[in-house]
C-alpha cells in the first residue's frame, strides 16, 4: 500500500508541471512590439512585461492591449496602435 501511494505521488509530482500552462508578455527590445509566449526569454534582445506568468492566454492578451509599451501611440494622433498579436512559440 505504501508503495502504491508513493508511486502515485512521484507520478503526480512529475506531471503537475507539464499541465499547468504559463503565458508571458514578451517585448522585442528593438522593435517595441509584444508578444505572448510560453516560454521565459533568453538573452537580452526579449524582455517579459507586464504581471510574470499568466495561467491562461486571454488574460496576457488583455492585458497586453492595455500595455504602453506593447503599444506604442501613433505619433500623428497619439492614439494607442493595435497590438501585432504574434505568437511566439
Amino acid at each position: 500500500m505504501l508503495v502504491r501511494s508513493t508511486i502515485f505521488g512521484l507520478v503526480a509530482l512529475v506531471a503537475a508541471p507539464a499541465v499547468a500552462a504559463e503565458f508571458y508578455i514578451v517585448q522585442d527590445i528593438q522593435k517595441k512590439s509584444c508578444a505572448i509566449s510560453q516560454e521565459v526569454p533568453k538573452g537580452d534582445a526579449h524582455a517579459v512585461v507586464g504581471d510574470g506568468a499568466y495561467g491562461d492566454e486571454a488574460t496576457a492578451a488583455a492585458d497586453m492591449s492595455k500595455m504602453l509599451a506593447c503599444n506604442p501611440s501613433d505619433a500623428s494622433t497619439g492614439a494607442p496602435q493595435s497590438p501585432t498579436g504574434v505568437r511566439i512559440q
